[in-house]
């Protein structure tokens, strides 16, 4: 894969006007030949005795790269595809070291003669008394006592500083600043030249006074510390450290191709592709293994922080923040677990007992010592850190929660990093840095639907490891404070029959144990209204409006029938109705995934979301039944006079009679309608879709289209275009048909009616009604009732009256009460609360994943001749998703 790179790869081109050096020559090619591809270019992995070399040589593009092993105790030797090649040409020596720090730093060195403390051989002592150590590169094969960083072996700027510093240590006098090239938090990084020579450096400055005023001195000694230990050809390399009266100064490696955020804004569509995303993660996967081995925590990872090269590789930069442990750096080692003749780590250790004695695999690579097969520890264990530092989009949740954290930070930020490359943004960017913060502990990851990339989510999380339960405190879930001010107040709105008897098991065993709420109470139940003249609907809407939550059971909307079983006053309207046209809000709801349920609608492979206009049409309409002849008239009287009153014949009856209606709706409401709409497309990153009959309702629904498109053009055009998304309007009946066949991924925006039937029409096709929720959103953004999507189940009620097993699914109800909670927490900033309604809906998914359901759910697994074994009754159901619950609560696993 020679010659030039494609510039869709993402690498870039040389930068016009910077001086062209030779900033890794070496192991990485000769002085005489450039490198222009990437594949032919060797990878040299060093440590302190050993030098890997990953080289691709003249292989075939898609041929796998060749490990050749430089062995430390044979230098003249390569083995390279298990075969002994000796080539005295492209042998790197190298000799066992301890990195040595920067000069006039007061850490210990080791030369390959002296011991710790001692100064090397090639030091020497200036006439101010100070240690001057030889730090000089040489391309001699020869030269092995010379202690030089194997990966920069032949680096002329290495000789530039040797020269320059001869008799006098290097000082600002010895630079010539070009350009300020970034600042930090510590100091500024400038593009300086070594007078004399034509050797270029980036140089960061840091001024003494603002970090002792700061306290920011122990990271710049931390920063200056790691430097001096890094050798790795994807991290930089300090050349020089120095401090004058004002400034601390580090020397070091200058990258002439920018950064990759800056090279990711210059992409198509503002991501990599997945070639390019792929070289870039893994060089930086290469470099965060070398830090861990290290005993070195990076904790900040981002594209702004990982530096390109003139020839395309990269380099970590900014370690003000890493972490150091304090451990022993000792490399390689032979012990009683090395194999001969090959290098391992120290960190190797015996593993895995062959089963049967004298087995032996075929791909046995004599690995096994003593029976045991050597296992790997890269991982730092014994640093732990409970400070807050990070970028906000990158940090883990665990440093989010105070909870400390080690390690596994870095890989955190890798997803977060390796995500941004294919999608061009972070996944849990909010609109302000604490939203971001409530997203990262409380949001599910989600992959955007474009670019489509070959990540599979679910290999992703198969394999993450096993969690193992501690005991735990589960009051620490618990908000005993007594609430600041009254608007922390929760309203429960207690419903009707089936879903009224399992909604109290589970605030009784999956909400009460763990959290303890100031509850606002309203009896929605049938009795209940009729009693107070439905006076308690109205009651419970406004307290939602009051406190910006409310959590609704299923209610019983009454006919003929419910009127003379429960003996009503009248036919009261759909307590539903009432609510959503007070709140004025738009009904949102989505199915609630579970793998192991199948679809009726097999082609749906993403989620689709619709929203329900919550307001007027049928449902606040005025009907009548005509019974004889006369006319229907539709008559509007303008309040302010000024305009002439008109009167529209509705239709004119001549026979027996018939039935009327009259509905309506509101500019106002349709237009929030139109803007939550939007607003949740634009969130989820999918398309949107408005559904009307405007072709025959040329006005009233030719109304809503109008609007939609007007909201659309002003306010949200350039953001879809920018996610790239879009919004359309179709035709209901055009709608239905492509939701048929569509793999989902969008957002479907519907008038009341409408949304009411094909909400219905999406749970069913995505399995159950049992599996959906539901969320009324109000106009001001900050209100919502979290409600089931379902009925009050009364065939399952009838059995529950005379004694029966009953086995309803919750799962919806429970969700309702997660949703909630979860709106509640994030109002108040109550991050541990919003972390327990995460691990409650992570329960309901798993508790089913794992087999455990009820009986409508596993009909659909095991068809209708399923027997008892195969599912639990209400209550079992319940007690699942709580023991799953305390588990992943007393779990060391975090979101």
């Amino acid at each position: 894969m020679g010659g030039s790179l494609d510039n869709s790869f993402g690498i870039p081109k040389k930068l016009q006007g910077v001086p062209k050096h030779d900033a890794d020559s070496g192991n990485y090619h000769s002085h005489d030949k450039k490198v222009e591809g990437i594949m032919n270019q060797p990878i040299v992995y060093s440590t302190n005795n050993s030098s890997y070399v990953i080289h691709h040589g003249d292989k075939k593009p898609n041929s796998k790269p060749d490990l050749i092993i430089i062995h430390p105790s044979k230098p003249e030797e390569v083995y390279h595809d298990s075969k002994v090649v000796t080539d005295s040409t492209t042998i790197t020596t190298t000799t066992k070291y301890s990195p040595y720090p920067s000069p006039n730093s007061n850490m210990q060195t080791t030369s390959s003669t002296g011991t710790v403390g001692e100064m090397p051989a090639n030091s020497k002592t200036n006439n101010h008394g100070q240690v001057m150590i030889n730090r000089g590169r040489s391309n001699s094969l020869e030269n092995s006592s010379t202690h030089f960083k194997p990966h920069t072996g032949g680096d002329i700027r290495w000789d530039a500083v040797n020269a320059a510093s001869k008799g006098f240590p290097l000082n600002l006098s010895n630079f010539r600043l070009l350009k300020r090239l970034g600042y930090g938090d510590i100091g500024s990084v400038y593009l300086v030249e070594l007078r004399g020579t034509k050797a270029y450096f980036a140089m960061k400055v840091m001024d003494k006074a603002s970090l002792a005023s700061r306290n920011k001195l122990l990271r710049a000694q931390t920063e200056r510390e790691i430097l001096g230990l890094l050798d790795h050809p994807f991290l930089p390399t300090l050349y020089s450290y120095f401090d004058t009266d004002k400034f601390y100064c580090l020397v070091m490696e200058f990258c002439s191709g920018g950064n990759l955020h800056s090279l990711r804004q210059k992409q198509p569509n503002k991501h990599f592709t997945e070639e390019a995303a792929r070289f870039y993660a893994s060089e930086v996967l290469l470099a965060l293994e070398y830090l861990h081995m290290l005993g070195i925590v990076y904790r900040d990872l981002k594209p702004e922080n990982v530096l390109v090269r003139d020839e395309g590789h990269i380099m970590l930069s900014d370690f003000d923040l890493s972490l150091r442990a304090r451990t022993s750096n000792n490399g390689i080692l032979d012990d009683e677990f090395a194999v001969q003749g090959c290098m391992q780590p120290s960190t190797f250790f015996p593993r895995i007992l062959p089963s049967k004695k004298n087995r032996k695999s075929k791909s046995d690579f004599g690995l096994f010592v003593n029976g045991s097969l050597p296992e790997l520890m890269a991982e730092p264990t014994n640093v732990r850190s409970m400070s807050f530092v990070g970028t906000h989009e990158y940090l883990a949740p665990e440093i989010i929660r105070g909870e400390g954290h080690g390690s596994a930070v870095d890989w955190w930020t890798f997803g977060i990093f390796l995500y941004e490359l294919l999608h061009g943004t972070t996944p849990f960017k909010g609109s302000g840095n604490r939203a971001t913060l409530f997203n990262v502990v409380g949001q599910p990851l989600r992959f955007p639907e474009t670019p489509q990339v070959r990540v599979n989510w679910a290999l992703v999380r198969c394999a993450m490891p096993p969690h193992v339960p501690d005991p735990v405190d589960f009051t620490q879930y618990a908000t005993k404070e007594t609430p600041s001010s009254a608007d922390k107040r929760i309203p429960e709105v207690k419903g009707d029959e089936m879903t009224r008897v399992f909604w109290k098991s589970i605030k009784d065993k999956l909400i009460s144990p763990f959290v303890e709420l100031d509850i606002k109470y309203f009896d929605l139940g049938l009795p209940n209204r009729d009693a107070t003249n439905d006076k308690v609907t109205v009651e419970s809407a406004e307290a939602t409006l009051k406190y910006n939550v409310a959590i609704k059971c299923a209610t019983i909307t009454p006919d003929e029938g419910r009127m003379k079983e429960f003996n009503l006053k009248q036919m009261w309207r759909s307590p539903n109705g009432t609510i959503r046209n007070i709140l004025n809000g738009t009904v949102f709801r989505e199915p609630i995934i579970c793998r192991n349920i199948p679809r009726l609608v097999s082609g749906w492979n993403k989620p689709i979301c619709i929203g329900r206009h919550a307001f007027g049409d049928q449902y606040r309409a005025t009907d009548i039944i005509i019974k004889g002849p006369g006319k229907v008239k539709l008559v509007y009287e303008p309040s302010n006079g000024t305009e002439v009153k008109k009167e529209m014949e509705v239709f004119n009856f001549t026979g027996a009679g018939g039935v009327a209606l009259a509905m309506y709706n509101t500019d106002e409401s349709i237009h929030a309608f139109a803007e939550a709409s939007m607003n949740t497309a634009y969130q989820k990153k999918w398309p949107l879709y408005l559904s009307t009959k405007n072709t025959i309702l040329k006005k009233y629904d030719g109304r809503f289209k109008d609007i939609f498109q007007e909201v659309y053009e002003n306010d949200w055009r350039s953001k879809f275009e920018a996610a790239g998304i879009w919004y359309e309007h179709r035709l209901i009946d055009d709608m239905v048909a492509y939701a048929l066949k569509s793999d989902g991924g969008y957002v479907w925006a519907c008038k009341n009616y409408d949304g009411d039937v094909q909400s219905d029409f999406l749970a069913q096709g995505f399995g159950s009604l049992g599996l959906m929720t539901s969320v009324l959103v109000c106009p001001d953004g900050k209100t919502i009732e979290a409600e089931a999507a379902h009925g009050t189940v009364t065939r399952h009620y009838r059995v529950h009256q005379k004694g029966g097993e009953t086995s309803t699914n919750s799962i919806a109800s429970i969700f309702a009460w997660s949703r909630g909670l979860a709106h509640r927490a994030k109002l108040d900033g109550n991050v541990r609360l919003l972390d327990f309604t995460n691990k409650l809906e992570a329960a309901c998914v798993g508790t089913v994943e794992s087999g455990k359901m009820t009986k409508d759910l596993a009909l659909l697994i095991h068809g209708p001749k399923v027997t008892r074994s195969k599912y639990l009754n209400t209550e079992e159901f319940i007690d699942a998703v709580a023991e799953e619950l305390r588990f992943r609560l007393s779990s060391k696993a975090k979101l």
